[in-house]
């Protein structure tokens, strides 16, 4: 599904006649069927495009020397990857590599294509051309952001696909920060940032909630929020559904544990999976990028 369809509120699994309700214009492009089985659809040309996709990836990588600075990639699903491009980062900082310079950011331009080159700071988003790293953790991000655009450019010319990229310090602000301004962006969130691009990332966006967990946190979950001066006595309070990952700050472990099924008033969280969310809502997450052996 595109991002264009995503504007319009289009989700996936949705049929066509929810999409066009929400979206009219929207165009619906089917998988051929498979010639042994017509009743299910031939996904070859989607593999392939994701092998095309891996490989290119991976050749970025093995195109970096020393191989003890070398990016790895662990692979997510159909079309998407992670990379962990620490040790190349540092390198290029501590080298302040002149040869390894932000030509790219600065034409805003990947394969003669328009892409958006974005930081995401304490103050917003602004653009990386009017963005001067001064502390270290900001150079080493604007590095993995030179790399990534090093990375978007050889995907387009080797498969002819328009990648977007996240970069961050680790994989849940990476993932964030890839659909933040999608299509065509590469964008960075700065740790400082964290807090406040969580006020614009809603619960499905946020991986392992776009199912039924997520679910549960929009329908059983409230937040309170100021609605203003009343009668002149000081403001009043309302509540509204949770609808973004900071407003999961309101809420302990426990309580997002105790969420549960409709139908069987079943926990459906858990303890575990609880911590695991309380802890994405302050930016931290501690699975990493497996280095192969």
């Amino acid at each position: 599904m595109s991002t264009e369809a995503r504007a319009f509120g289009v989700a996936r699994h949705e049929n066509t006649e929810q999409a066009k309700l929400k979206c009219p214009d929207v165009c619906v492009l089917r998988y051929p069927r498979r010639k042994d089985d017509p009743e299910k659809p031939d996904i070859t040309i989607h593999k392939k495009g994701t092998q095309e996709l891996l490989e290119a990836t991976q050749s970025f990588c093995n195109g970096v020397d020393p191989v003890e600075i070398r990016p790895w990639l662990e692979a997510n699903g159909s079309d998407e990857i992670y990379l962990d491009v620490t040790a190349l980062a540092d390198f290029l900082y501590m080298k302040s590599d002149p040869s390894f310079n932000d030509l790219l950011i600065q034409s805003g331009e990947i394969d003669s294509l328009k892409y958006k080159f974005m930081i995401e700071t304490e103050a917003g988003p602004v653009s990386a051309v009017q963005f001067t790293p001064k502390r270290d953790e900001e150079i080493r991000l604007y590095y993995g952001l030179q790399i990534a655009a090093k990375l978007v450019q050889l995907i387009k010319e080797k498969t002819a696909l328009k990648a977007s990229a996240g970069i961050g310090h680790n994989k849940l602000q990476a993932k964030l920060a890839c659909g933040v301004h999608k299509p065509m962006a590469l964008t960075v969130i700065l740790p400082s940032a964290f807090e406040e691009v969580s006020k614009r990332i809603e619960i499905p966006k946020v991986p392992g909630l776009g199912g039924v967990a997520g679910k549960a946190i929009l329908e059983q979950l409230e937040v309170v929020v100021n609605e203003g001066d009343g009668d002149g006595d000081g403001p009043t309070t309302g509540k509204r559904p949770v609808q973004y990952l900071w407003d999961l700050r309101s809420f302990t472990s426990d309580q997002i544990a105790e969420l549960y099924t409709d139908e069987a008033k079943i926990k459906l969280v858990g303890s575990k999976n609880a911590g695991k969310i309380y802890r994405a809502v302050h930016g931290i997450c501690e699975s990493i990028i497996p280095k192969p052996k």
